[in-house]
C-alpha cells in the first residue's frame, strides 16, 4: 500500500474520475444531497473506461457503507484513491442521523485488492 500526500496525488495520478464516498444511495443523499447518484457516476466511469480513457475513483469523504464500492467499481476504474482525512464539518450530520464514523480503512483496502483494483491512500 502506497501512501501519498495530497500534493503528490494531484501531480502523479492522471485520468478522469469522480469522488464517491459511499455505496449507499441513502447515505449519499444525506451527505451530498445535490450530487449525481452513485449509479450514474459509476456508469459514466465505465463508459469512459470503455472508450479507452484512464479512470479513477476518489473515495472521499469516506462515509459509512463504503464496503460495497469495490464490487460496484470493478471494471470501471483503473485505480482508487482513498482519502482518510476526518472531515469534522459533518459531525452534526453523523449525530443527527445516529451514524458512526467507523469505516475500517484496512478492510476497505483489502476489498479493493480482492477485486484487483490498484488502491492508494492519501496521508
Amino acid at each position: 500500500m502506497e501512501c501519498y500526500s495530497a500534493d503528490k496525488v494531484s501531480s502523479c495520478f492522471k485520468g478522469l474520475g469522480f469522488s464517491i464516498g459511499t455505496a449507499d444511495e441513502n447515505i449519499r443523499k444525506i451527505f451530498e444531497p445535490r450530487t449525481v447518484s452513485i449509479e450514474k457516476r459509476i456508469e459514466a466511469l465505465k463508459r469512459l473506461k470503455e472508450e479507452g480513457l484512464r479512470t479513477y475513483c476518489m473515495v472521499a469523504p469516506l462515509l459509512p457503507f463504503a464496503f460495497d464500492l469495490p464490487q460496484k467499481l470493478k471494471g470501471s476504474v483503473d485505480y482508487i484513491i482513498i482519502d482518510r482525512m476526518n472531515y469534522h464539518y459533518a459531525d452534526y450530520i453523523y449525530k443527527k442521523y445516529g451514524l458512526k464514523k467507523d469505516v475500517n480503512i484496512n478492510l476497505l483496502i483489502d476489498l479493493f485488492k480482492k477485486e484487483k483494483i490498484n488502491t492508494y491512500l492519501v496521508k
